[in-house]
């Protein structure tokens, strides 16, 4: 009997894992999209050579998709050996939180780079720079809590 719960309690990690791993990888593309798109709309503001710009789309869309399948990759491991250390929770905060720092560091540079300084754009940075730091006091608890379980 005691099997069966263990077996549930297992497979209940996992599904989580995945459902984590999931998120992780739609972020990943937000991620990616509005990478390129900021690069995109700070390169159109310059005066770089217009087939130059083209080029860099074009490789710049294919390293993105590199760089993705590598994230999309690696969190699946990340995750499935986080069930295995009982770390889950804390790694899917850690790549959530690395995820939003990124997102926030192209908005700032779409923002930067076009010069649209308005309150509304310094609000959301504002509201996405505060998410960050709470991701990382979630994740920084998330530690904790599973090294003092280990501990005790």
């Amino acid at each position: 009997m005691e099997s069966n719960v263990t077996v549930v309690q297992s497979t209940s990690r996992y599904t989580l894992a995945y459902l984590f791993w999931a998120i992780s990888v739609a972020g990943t593309v937000a991620l990616l999209l509005a990478a390129r798109s900021s690069v995109m709309v700070v390169l159109g503001v310059t005066q770089w050579d217009r087939y130059l710009e083209n080029a860099l789309n074009q490789f710049g869309f294919l390293f993105l998709a590199i760089f993705g399948l590598g994230v999309i990759v690696f969190t699946e491991h990340f995750y499935r050996t986080g069930v295995e250390k009982n770390r889950l929770l804390a790694r899917f905060l850690l790549i959530t939180f690395l995820q939003l720092l990124l997102f926030t560091g192209m908005h700032l540079v779409r923002v930067v780079g076009v010069g649209i300084f308005t309150p509304t754009t310094f609000l959301s940075v504002g509201i996405e720079l505060v998410l960050c730091l709470v991701l990382f006091w979630l994740y920084r608890w998330a530690i904790q809590r599973v090294s003092t379980r280990v501990a005790g």
